[in-house]
């Protein structure tokens, strides 16, 4: 992210808010979270971001 950026778009303020002080690593932003922030399917976002608050990483094989 661009410093600046959350001042023009508001869905990166809320992302910061969602994220908080204990962010999700980066492998797991990669993968579908990614996909689902591009789709701008912020209900996925959040409904991914509180599986792995609640599970953890989970590692999968394609196609599952």
């Amino acid at each position: 992210m661009i410093t600046g950026d959350e001042d023009y778009r508001p869905e990166v303020q809320i992302l910061l808010e969602l994220i908080g002080d204990e962010p999700p690593p980066k492998a797991w932003v990669r993968g579908r979270p990614l996909q689902l922030l591009l789709q701008r399917d912020f209900a996925g976002f959040e409904d991914a971001l509180a599986e792995y608050r609640e599970r953890g990483h989970i590692i999968r094989k394609r196609g599952e």
